[in-house]
């Protein structure tokens, strides 16, 4: 395969100014070959450990993942696999397992790692096995800068007291610092496993009064009390659907082939339709809800139109969209913006929905 090729190519291309050196004293000596295995890393079974493991894992969300590897991965013998999972912690996971105790780990993955709720299950399984040496939030580095990054640098580490001690470099393409943060590992199990890189001591004081605060799972245990926080209708920014004649049901646009995800037949172009609109004529009021298309810091930004009567779109509850906070985070450095709408306004998945459905 050309990718084992390449890695040849680059490895011998590294150690070039070495083999000059030997080459000086060493006439007959040539470049040896190295031992590059092309192996599909999610049924790689040997067991073999490894000194360093590299990479640069494929970011594709559990429904974009092809059926074939699906299948091995939600067979297979990993702890990730569970709930809404991205490609590459399972990548994440099969690196840890085939380092041996004091090897070292580098990825460059989404920085989705950090905070994301449902990336928590991924950030425990980090913490309880590796020392965390560094975390360098490079930002959107690509030609195509739609998902941010880090680069994160793992050692493999059995020892619970070793781990809870250790340091963590924090380094921020942003930062005018030229030292780099450190916070103690054992902070995160406190911050519930979550890689709070941005926070300055003053900020992590702070955490530490509000962690005194009642959390919202824990209000809607109090008699009188129940708070919701729902994100918006599955649907991409567009608004574009497509309807499959088969099922009978509407589907967003799949990302890569047009298969219905639902009896996986073929999809027609013309089929696609948009349900997100800037204007409507009054025939069509009793199908269109308001849509809050974007917002700014306090306030709303944008809003315009969307159809509520297209069958297997996944709405929500319509309740969830009326007198509530609407919460959107930015990819510029974890921030968010929120705003308060007492209107019925729908929105997308991007952001959430806070609701205060009673309070005594």
């Amino acid at each position: 395969p050309i990718a084992c090729a390449l890695c040849q190519i680059n490895i011998q291309f590294a150690l070039f100014e070495i083999y000059q050196v030997i080459n000086n004293e060493y006439k007959e000596y040539r470049f040896p070959l190295f031992n590059i295995h092309c192996k599909n890393a999610l049924d790689f079974s040997g067991n073999r450990k490894f000194d360093y493991i590299v990479g640069n894992p494929p970011y594709l969300f559990i429904r974009d993942i092809p059926e074939e590897q699906k299948s091995i991965i939600e067979s297979g013998d990993f702890q990730l696999n569970k709930g809404q999972y991205d490609y590459y912690q399972i990548f994440i996971e099969i690196g840890i397992k085939l380092l041996k105790n004091n090897g070292l780990f580098g990825y460059i993955i989404p920085d989705s790692l950090l905070a994301l709720s449902n990336r928590a299950i991924l950030r425990k399984y980090i913490y309880d096995n590796t020392k965390i040496k560094e975390i360098y939030h490079i930002g959107p580095k690509f030609d195509e800068p739609i998902v941010s990054n880090i680069i994160l640098i793992l050692q493999k580490e059995d020892e619970l007291k070793i781990r809870e001690e250790n340091f963590i470099n924090i380094k921020l393409a942003t930062s005018k610092q030229s030292q780099p943060k450190r916070i103690r590992q054992k902070l995160i199990e406190k911050w519930n496993y979550e890689f709070l890189i941005q926070l300055d001591n003053i900020d992590i004081s702070i955490i530490k009064v509000l962690n005194n605060f009642p959390k919202i799972k824990d209000v809607n245990q109090m008699e009188g009390f129940r708070i919701s926080i729902s994100r918006g209708v599955e649907l991409a920014k567009t608004g574009e659907i497509v309807f499959c004649g088969k099922c009978g049901l509407f589907f967003p646009i799949p990302k890569k082939h047009l298969i219905c995800p639902e009896c996986r037949s073929q999809l027609n172009m013309e089929d696609i339709e948009r349900i997100i609109t800037n204007n409507i004529s009054d025939n069509d009021k009793k199908k269109f809800k308001s849509f809050i298309y974007s917002i700014n810091r306090y306030k709303i930004k944008e809003s315009k139109y969307i159809d509520v009567t297209k069958n297997g779109i996944n709405y929500k509850n319509l309740d969830i969209y009326d007198d509530r906070i609407i919460i959107r985070q930015l990819s510029q450095n974890n921030l968010i913006c929120a705003t308060y709408d007492d209107s019925l306004s729908l929105t997308s998945q991007s952001f959430y929905n806070l609701k205060i459905h009673q309070s005594s």
